[in-house]
């Protein structure tokens, strides 16, 4: 098999060439405009769209959580504490 590409026009010609004589003969044409444009043909998942949603997702920056840092006392700050009644 022979692939031709003409990518100004977006053609593609397929050949079928015979090994044992070398003849070449032309089996098909397509215009490719269309199909590139085609984004989940015939595809299995993760599908390109899914795939884009999970990237979109990633993208977003995640909003900061708010931490609560326990530093250890220093030795003049301790003292005890009492719980209320």
């Amino acid at each position: 098999m022979l692939l031709v590409v003409d990518p100004e026009t977006k053609v593609l010609a397929v050949y079928h060439v015979e090994s044992s004589n070398g003849k070449v003969s032309l089996r098909s044409t397509r215009a490719l405009g269309y199909d590139l444009q085609i984004e989940d043909f015939n595809a299995t998942e993760p599908k390109p769209s899914s795939i884009k949603k999970m990237l979109r997702v990633d993208s977003v920056p995640k909003p900061q959580i708010n931490k609560i840092e326990i530093i250890p006392p220093s030795p003049i700050e301790t003292r005890q504490i009492q719980p209320s009644p």
